[in-house]
C-alpha cells in the first residue's frame, strides 16, 4: 500500500525532492500445519451377534445306562455386559428310564463368557460356568445332589443375513462323576430380528442329544 500511495502522490512532489523508497515489508509468517489426532492403529470390528436372548429347547436324548431317554426341556439365556463380556445361565429338566425305574435329573448353570470378532461375520467365544444337579431315580434313598463346573470355547458365524451357525467344544466335571468332554453344533434361522428357530446337536462321552427350540432376542 505504501508503494501505491507514493505512485499516486508523485506528480504533486517538486522535482528537486528526493524519490522516496518504499519501506521493506517483512515476509509473512506461515501458520504451522494443524496435525490431526492420530486414529486407532486398527478399526474395531463390531460383533454381528446379539448376546442378550432367551431360548427354550425340546430335547431328545440317548444316554449311557438309559433304556429310554433322557428327554426334556432346556431353558437358557444370555445377557450382554460391557467390554465384550456376557453372563449366561440355564435350567434343564430331563427324565428317562434306567432299567424299569424312572430317572429324573434337574440341572442349573450360571456362568460368564467373553466374545471377540474374528472377522465381520464370525465371533470367537469362551466361557466358564458353575453347575448344580439334582437327580432322583424314584427308588428309596436314590436322590443325589452334585456340583461341578464347565469350560467351553467356540465360534458363531453368520452364513447369511438370516442364518447363523455355531460350534462349541467343552468339558464338564461334576464332583461325583468323571469329567465329560462334549461337542455341540447349532443353527439359528432368524425369522424376524427378534425371533429365531434353533436346532442343536450335542455329542459327548455319556450322552447324545438333539434339540429343537425357539429364541427371543429383545
Amino acid at each position: 500500500m505504501i508503494a501505491s500511495l507514493c505512485l499516486v502522490l508523485a506528480p504533486a512532489v517538486p522535482a528537486a525532492s528526493p524519490k522516496q523508497e518504499p519501506a521493506p515489508q517483512e515476509p509473512a509468517k506461515e501458520e504451522p500445519a494443524k496435525q490431526e489426532p492420530a486414529g486407532p492403529s486398527s478399526p474395531v470390528i463390531p460383533s454381528p451377534f446379539s448376546y442378550t436372548f432367551v431360548q427354550l429347547d425340546l430335547v431328545r436324548g440317548d444316554g449311557d445306562g438309559f433304556t429310554d431317554g433322557p428327554d426334556g426341556i432346556d431353558l437358557h439365556g444370555s445377557y450382554d455386559l460391557k467390554n465384550q463380556l456376557f453372563a449366561f445361565g440355564g435350567l434343564g429338566l430331563m427324565s428317562g428310564e434306567v432299567g424299569a425305574a424312572d430317572f429324573d435329573v434337574n440341572t442349573f448353570e450360571l456362568g460368564l463368557g467373553y466374545h471377540t470378532p474374528i472377522n465381520p461375520l464370525t465371533d470367537f467365544v469362551v466361557g466358564g460356568s458353575l453347575l448344580y444337579a439334582d437327580s432322583d431315580s424314584g427308588a428309596p434313598g436314590s436322590s443325589a445332589d452334585d456340583g461341578g463346573w464347565s469350560l467351553q470355547a467356540g465360534v458363531r458365524h453368520n452364513a447369511t443375513a438370516q442364518f447363523e451357525l455355531d460350534a462349541t467344544l467343552g468339558i464338564t466335571d461334576y464332583s461325583g462323576a468323571s469329567s465329560n468332554t462334549w461337542l455341540e453344533l447349532g443353527a439359528v434361522f432368524h425369522a424376524t430380528p427378534n425371533l429365531g428357530i434353533c436346532g442343536t446337536l450335542m455329542t459327548s462321552d455319556d450322552i447324545d442329544t438333539l434339540g429343537l427350540g425357539i429364541r427371543y432376542s429383545p
